[in-house]
């Protein structure tokens, strides 16, 4: 009775009782000039019990009554096409219901924002759910609903346009829209993109976005430009507050790919772990944040199988490719092929040909590599991948025995096959170039020792330091690239390069004797007699590369210096080497050359004496 006192008279009721309605007491129709312009369904609810001189229902501010009702009545809600008004009659007011005043509240909006594109509530895990009727929406006979039924109708005319637009395109057209709609949730960018108007064909994030800027930076990251990037990301560092969720994991993986570049792997993956911690459900970001723990410097079967035990068990490929990779890494290399059955060939070739080179076959990874060239069309950077794979594969099996935690001197070793390394020399110039045409990626630095060591093995070394002079820069925390580039220059006799390179590698014992040798080349002798007695120790326990040439060079630099107690401490020390005889006689010939230079003859024949 309340209801029918204060609404409208140009409303026609139709009442709804009965069970079936799962909720409804009746439907409106609304006329106006004598036709029905416009129908709604309505839910009466109400309350006569008072607390504190007031209806219970109404809240402490008084701005508001609570009405709660049951998830089941608004899913059934969810699934009609009207709209729906939830009306709350204060009988607290009045003895005669005639007299109570009513409050009203359009509930179907906020039932689609509960459901967030889903099908219905059950997902709230709750079983009721409450809402606050405002005050100020009086029920009363001058209310006109229309312009709110008008602009749902609206809503409802654009959604079928919109509908029918996709229809076109695609067969599973509810979806897509649910999934638009998913994505302007979580991704405000994506609107203002749409609504971006420019003369391109393509879609812009606006200019001076968040969006836009994190846009720009991916643009310099996919050319290695690391010092670019690094400038504009410290910029967008200050402006995070205004992004959204997605767009922080995006700034993250960005910060993580950046670190990778220059070979700060601890700081690239504690921002991986960041992007994919703030975005869980994005699989990119889950992905790179796995491949970040893989330890590719020192093997240890037990990380792997942690990493692999945290991949989900889905059918999507980046998982599968990664699962595979780490198979092979541990070994399994059945087990790695296996899972790739079934899959397209060009998602699979590059982690394919790696499966062939960890397993030794190498013969069969060039082959592989061969009828990858012939039958796919793979990019840039996959193309450098495979390069890298089919000259390691030529590169192995240009040794009659594969040197495995060894160094190998740059003038070869009796081993060498130069037919066959001569065909990993010719790929690795392929990749090389590729490889400066792409900015140098991460990939490259897997290619650093060949490289090297073919360069100087072919008498080609302007190739090799041209390129790792450009790496070292772009590079600088990995120590393997600052490493040879420091060996070439010494074998190159580089030594301004040479000094470089160890002003920015760390002090260890193998650099210490590098910038020894570098000092008796100077000619800075005292250098050379300081820095061995700080390491002679160590030296003699370690007996690292080239440990002898700088006790014989630190004894001739301290005769020199008439630094005889130094002198006698490294010759005491020459003379416990096995080769010791020999190794005294070159110091004797050469002391007694810058002592005595007339009497070269006398000296030679001494030398030859001990070499028969």
């Amino acid at each position: 009775m309340t209801f029918d006192s204060c609404r409208p008279t140009s409303w026609r009721i139709t009442p709804t009782d009965g069970d079936a309605d799962a909720g409804l007491d009746m439907q409106v129709q609304i006329v106006e000039h004598g036709h029905y312009t416009n129908l709604f369904n309505a839910q009466i609810k109400g309350s006569a019990q008072k607390k504190n001189g007031q209806n219970k229902k109404l809240n402490a501010a008084g701005n508001h009554f609570s009405q709660t009702l049951k998830i089941k009545t608004l899913n059934y809600y969810a699934r009609i096409e009207n709209p729906v008004m939830l009306v709350f009659a204060d009988l607290s007011k009045d003895q005669d219901p005639r007299k109570c005043p009513a409050y009203y509240l359009w509930i179907d909006e906020e039932i689609d924002q509960l459901r967030q594109g889903r099908p219905n509530l059950d997902h709230l895990g709750k079983d009721s759910h409450t809402f606050h009727i405002p005050v100020e929406n009086i029920l009363k006979s001058d209310l006109n609903v229309l312009p709110y039924l008008n602009n749902r109708l609206e809503k409802k005319r654009v959604l079928e346009g919109l509908y029918n637009t996709l229809e076109e395109h695609y067969p599973d057209v509810i979806d897509k829209i649910g999934q638009l709609g998913r994505v302007f949730r979580t991704k405000k960018v994506a609107l203002e993109t749409i609504f971006n108007e420019t003369d391109s064909p393509w879609l812009d994030a606006p200019k001076g976005s968040f969006a836009y800027e994190l846009k720009k930076v991916s643009y310099v990251l996919s050319l290695n430009n690391a010092i670019i990037a690094e400038n504009a990301l410290e910029k967008l560092a200050n402006r995070l507050e205004e992004a959204s969720c997605h767009e922080k994991s995006e700034y993250y993986y960005q910060k993580a790919y950046l670190h990778g570049l220059i070979g700060d792997r601890k700081k690239a993956q504690e921002f991986y772990k960041i992007a994919h911690l703030t975005s869980k459900e994005i699989k990119k970001y889950h992905v790179a944040f796995l491949e970040s723990k893989i330890p590719y410097e020192k093997k240890s079967t037990d990380v792997i199988n942690n990493i692999i035990a945290e991949i989900p068990e889905l059918d999507d490929i980046d998982y599968i490719l990664l699962k595979s990779k780490l198979f092979a890494l541990n070994g399994n290399y059945k087990e790695a092929f296996d899972i790739l059955k079934d899959k397209h060939e060009k998602d699979i070739f590059v982690v394919k040909a790696v499966i062939h080179l960890l397993s030794g076959l190498y013969n069969d990874c060039i082959n592989y590599i061969d009828d990858v060239f012939l039958q796919q069309d793979p990019t840039s950077i996959q193309e450098l991948s495979l390069r890298a794979l089919r000259s390691r594969s030529y590169f192995n099996l240009g040794f009659s025995k594969i040197p495995e935690n060894k160094k190998i001197p740059f003038s070869g070793t009796p081993d060498m096959d130069p037919v066959i390394l001569k065909k990993a020399w010719i790929e690795q110039i392929s990749a090389w170039e590729l490889s400066f045409q792409l900015g140098y990626p991460p990939d490259v630095e897997i290619m650093v020792d060949m490289f090297s060591i073919l360069g100087m093995y072919f008498a080609e070394p302007d190739i090799v330091k041209k390129h790792l002079i450009k790496l070292a820069e772009i590079r600088p925390y990995v120590l393997i690239i600052q490493e040879v580039l420091l060996a070439v220059a010494m074998y190159l006799d580089d030594g301004n390069i040479a000094a470089q390179q160890l002003s920015r590698l760390p002090i260890t014992l193998e650099n210490t004797v590098m910038k020894i040798l570098l000092a008796s080349r100077n000619n800075e002798k005292s250098v050379v007699v300081r820095l061995t007695s700080e390491i002679l120790e160590e030296l003699l326990q370690e007996k690292p590369a080239n440990y002898e040439n700088v006790l014989a060079t630190a004894s001739e630099c301290a005769n020199d210096l008439m630094m005889y107690e130094e002198r006698d401490k490294f010759i005491s020390a020459l003379k416990a080497i096995p080769d010791s005889i020999a190794l005294t006689a070159v110091y004797e010939f050469i002391t007694n050359m810058n002592r005595e230079p007339l009497e070269k003859p006398q000296a030679l024949e001494k030398l030859y004496a001990v070499y028969k």
